[in-house]
């Protein structure tokens, strides 16, 4: 009986020994300044423009769906061919002489090019190098490439 007596109180010490050793072995809780203040609870409504929709907006049609949107510049020679559906981007002069005109499509490139090259050819224009036409003595370098929304193309001229 003893024996058994000795055995509680070795298990008893063992086991307040590992009480004793992980309290020891936690973090001290934080002092009472570092304690996080209790935030006050704010009830918000919906935003403004949470009841908005764009289901009535008016959405752009254009009367032919083969239009240029833009309108070409004064002095555009009317011999040059422009692939429709197109949109006119930039327009400028360059410092040899002549102008650059960018156009926006949302037709592929590979479209774009053989359209032109037909149209250039109807129009009296003559192929040369790749992408380099000549006329009456003019020059016309037509270039296309693609782009996120189908292809860019430029006339220079």
């Amino acid at each position: 009986m003893a024996a058994r007596w000795v055995r509680r109180v070795a298990r008893a010490a063992v086991l307040s020994s590992a009480l004793l050793l992980g309290a020891a072995c936690s973090p001290a809780p934080p002092p009472a300044a570092e304690r996080s203040q209790e935030l006050a609870t704010v009830e918000v409504t919906a935003a403004p423009d949470a009841a908005l929709s764009t289901a009535e907006d008016r959405i752009e049609r254009r009367a032919d769906p083969n239009a240029m949107a833009g309108a070409l510049p004064d002095g555009f020679p009317p011999d040059i061919p422009v692939y429709r559906p197109s949109s006119l981007v930039d327009f400028t002069a360059r410092p040899e002489g002549g102008y650059r005109v960018a156009f926006a499509s949302p037709a592929e490139a590979s479209t774009v090019r053989s359209a032109m090259t037909r149209k250039l050819g109807a129009a009296g224009w003559q192929a040369g190098a790749p992408g380099n036409w000549t006329k009456a003595g003019r020059k016309l370098r037509f270039t296309v490439e693609s782009s996120a929304a189908g292809s860019r193309f430029h006339l220079e001229f």
